[in-house]
């Protein structure tokens, strides 16, 4: 069908500009004719995958980082907390905006500032949960036993702490999907011909006034997704929660 070959190219420009919500174009058309639902189609997988490698990266290194500082304290975990009241002070957005000056408008560089915005909140949720693990008794039947620290960590505090990294994946992901989007839509994201989702809000930023289904499509795409997501964190977590008995 002619639709679905469309979307693997989704700079074609074969409608009426700027054409309203219709039967033949669910979200209508963009001023240079381009079907803004065979946009945000073929953007969603752009967006999803910045927002995945983001918050794949980010988990592990704040986990890791997490877990260590709270197992084992010290001067590392002055340090790392340190760091991370710094970076807690601005909001993600904000500090994805002046990260973005520095670096060069590519995919790369958005998930680099996703990772550092994002870093953060996994090294406060791992560290705090693993202080809470290491005063249970069988972590302290384990020391006193002789097993090492790094037998402990993985025998005993990563197991417990796998709810707490699949909810946070979770709940990350709309917040990356949003800061992603925001930075597009202020023009600090990718190249606006590249249909990721707040650079299709972007480039029709111009049209949005008298048009403004350029705007309501895209819009509600991004907002069903972290509500998705959301929704998928909250579910998960009143799942693992112990005190649930069902």
């Amino acid at each position: 069908m002619p639709f679905f070959s469309f979307i693997k190219n989704p700079n074609v420009s074969p409608y009426k500009r700027l054409q309203g919500i219709s039967w033949t174009h669910w979200m209508g058309t963009d001023s240079t004719g381009r079907d803004l639902f065979s946009r945000v189609i073929y953007g969603a997988k752009i967006s999803l995958q910045i927002a995945f490698y983001s918050v794949v990266i980010s988990s592990i290194i704040g986990s890791c980082l997490g877990i260590m500082a709270g197992y084992f304290r010290g001067f590392f975990d002055t340090v790392i907390n340190f760091v991370c009241d710094i970076l807690v002070v601005f909001p993600d957005v904000i500090l994805a905006i002046v990260i973005m000056f520095f670096l060069n408008k590519s995919m790369t560089s958005l998930v680099i500032v996703l990772i550092i915005s994002r870093i953060p909140s996994f090294i406060r949720v791992m560290r705090a949960n693993t202080m809470k693990i290491k005063q249970k008794d069988f972590i302290k039947t384990s020391k006193a036993l002789g097993a090492s620290d790094i037998k402990i960590i993985f025998r005993h505090v990563l197991p417990h702490l796998t709810s707490f990294f699949i909810i946070q994946i979770t709940l990350s992901m709309s917040s990356a999907i949003l800061t992603a989007s925001g930075l597009g839509f202020i023009g600090l994201g990718l190249d606006p011909q590249i249909p990721e989702w707040g650079s299709i809000l972007s480039s029709s930023k111009s049209d949005i006034r008298w048009h403004f289904h350029l705007f309501l499509g895209p819009f509600i795409v991004i907002v069903l997704t972290c509500l998705s997501f959301n929704l998928i964190g909250s579910g998960l977590m009143e799942y693992f929660d112990p005190n649930n008995e069902q």
